[in-house]
């Protein structure tokens, strides 16, 4: 199911006028992203995730990635400040600002090198680990090249979109909601089993084979 909306312009306030649009950056099938400044942080940059699901399972979900992004802490992953509802049930995360480029603008459709690679590789391997030791374990269960961020200044990664997040629950036969990207996600993830920590080993396979070689 997608839904209609039309993105927000430039300087609409948010939040109680806390938060000013600043420009759009991209959408997707329930909302939009956004560059916007919080007016109470002296006008610091954010970004501004949007969510125009208003399904229950969608409303669950955004309070799922909420909830969860707001309590980890990773230089891997970024941080999520503030979540709210406004008025018309548009629901919004609020994450750090970052000032870089996906692995897919990294790689611009050339195979990277290997030293290159490796040193994403170990940043990945790392922040998962962090994940799945978590209790309960969390599975991303979205990882591919457009999920990750490299800070430009810094090279660290930083995962981006945790929108089909789920906490690992044993005895479960399989998972709720049976989301994944073609060709990244297993097979486990379209209602065969439930997803574990196996299955973002099996995405990261995937990734690593396409910065390596571009297919």
């Amino acid at each position: 199911m997608y839904v209609t909306y039309n993105p927000l312009v430039p300087n609409t306030r948010l939040k109680n006028n806390r938060y000013v649009i600043r420009s759009f950056l991209t959408a997707g099938g329930f909302g939009a992203v956004y560059v916007a400044e919080d007016t109470l942080m002296r006008g610091q940059l954010c970004v501004l995730k949007e969510s125009s699901d208003q399904t229950p399972d969608g409303r669950a979900q955004f309070e799922v990635e909420a909830a969860t992004l707001s309590v980890l802490n990773h230089p891997n992953l970024v941080r999520v400040t503030d979540s709210f509802v406004e008025p018309n049930q548009k629901m919004y995360l609020v994450m750090e600002y970052i000032e870089g480029r996906t692995l897919d603008a990294v790689a611009d459709n050339r195979p990277l090198d290997e030293a290159q690679a490796l040193n994403f590789a170990f940043q990945l391997c790392d922040v998962l680990e962090y994940l799945h030791n978590r209790q309960p374990p969390i599975i991303y269960r979205d990882l591919k090249p457009g999920n990750v961020m490299v800070e430009t200044q810094s090279g660290i990664l930083k995962l981006i979109d945790f929108g089909i997040v789920r906490f690992y629950k044993p005895g479960q036969r399989k998972d709720t909601h049976l989301l994944g990207t073609p060709g990244f996600s297993p097979p486990e993830q379209y209602g065969e089993k439930q997803t574990d920590a196996r299955a973002d080993i099996f995405a990261l396979g995937v990734t690593l084979h396409v910065l390596l070689t571009n297919y």
